[in-house]
């Protein structure tokens, strides 16, 4: 049994309005192609769906009961397509962060708070992976994004900074460094204040 979605369309048109000529006209289109699409629609199914009359067309107690189902049905298709719909602009779906160490305490928390307070259909999946890890992950497509240092070195990358943290060397009162006004790191000037 193959049904189409047009047939569903025309049979709840037929029983909605109890007539074939204001059914059709409703779909804007003739009323013949309608009542063979009926009629086909009742030899698919093996059973009347409509007592014709010259006023109107009744539902038969198996209309009644595809009409339930037909509803039904049409109900799905148009959900269907809201959900690809949303699930296009990420509305709704999986997500999967990876994310090292080092955003642990600082980014994960409030992003994935703010995350799900705006989309609350989309499950996240959140997990600490090692650095390297994270970035086979991303070529891979095992997760949608990652949160780490800077240094992924992947093509097909983008990336965006979400925090600058200080920094600081921290070392004992006595040691050779503490003593120093200004020194340097490679590639990073640090002042003593």
């Amino acid at each position: 049994m193959a049904l189409s979605f047009s047939q569903f369309r025309y049979f709840c048109a037929v029983a909605e309005c109890r007539h074939f000529g204001r059914a059709a006209k409703r779909l804007n289109m003739s009323q013949p192609p309608l009542s063979r699409q009926i009629a086909m629609l009742e030899q698919e199914l093996g059973t009347l769906l409509f007592e014709r009359s010259q006023k109107g067309a009744e539902l038969t107690p198996a209309g009644r009961q595809f009409y339930i189902d037909a509803q039904a049905v049409l109900r799905l298709v148009q959900q269907a397509g809201r959900n690809a719909a949303a699930a296009s602009q990420g509305e709704v779906g999986d997500l999967s962060i990876g994310f090292t160490m080092c955003a642990v305490h600082s980014v994960v928390p409030p992003l994935t708070r703010l995350y799900v307070s705006a989309y609350p259909n989309v499950r996240l999946h959140i997990r600490e992976v090692m650095p390297k890890v994270l970035e086979q992950d991303l070529n891979e497509g095992l997760i949608d994004f990652g949160i780490t240092f800077p240094g992924i070195d992947a093509p097909d990358v983008q990336t965006t900074t979400l925090l600058h943290e200080p920094m600081s060397l921290v070392v004992p009162h006595d040691h050779a460094l503490a003593k120093k006004r200004q020194w340097m790191w490679p590639n990073l000037w640090t002042k003593r204040f």
